[in-house]
């Protein structure tokens, strides 16, 4: 099955009229959606709405892209590290959810 069936599935079907951007994407794993997207050209609209619903996640934090880094309280503030805590990844940050923003950051630009 291509994923403009997969799309079409999740949407309702092709004759269900125009679907909402974004919409019938939600339900198809960001790791398949970003081997599918390697292969289009960047003018299709499906390519464009896979990059705003992949940025979507990102910023979301969705809980289907398994997270490589961990945030680290120091007596200086929040650090970003690697899982394995050996590389220094951003930092320190006054806050936890500045931390946290760089955290979404990094996955994002991972994926790309």
């Amino acid at each position: 099955m291509n994923l403009r069936e997969l799309i079409d599935l999740n949407s309702g079907g092709p004759g269900s009229g125009p679907r909402p951007r974004n919409a019938s994407l939600k339900g198809i794993p960001s790791t398949e959606l970003r081997e599918r997207r390697k292969s289009m050209k960047d003018d299709d609209e499906l390519a464009k709405d896979i990059d705003k619903e992949l940025w979507r996640r990102s910023m979301k934090g969705s809980e289907d892209d398994d997270i490589k880094c961990v945030i680290v309280k120091t007596k200086k503030g929040y650090l970003v590290k690697s899982e394995d805590r050996t590389k220094k990844l951003g930092g320190p940050y006054k806050s936890r959810g500045e931390a946290q923003k760089r955290l979404q950051q990094i996955e994002y630009f991972k994926n790309q």
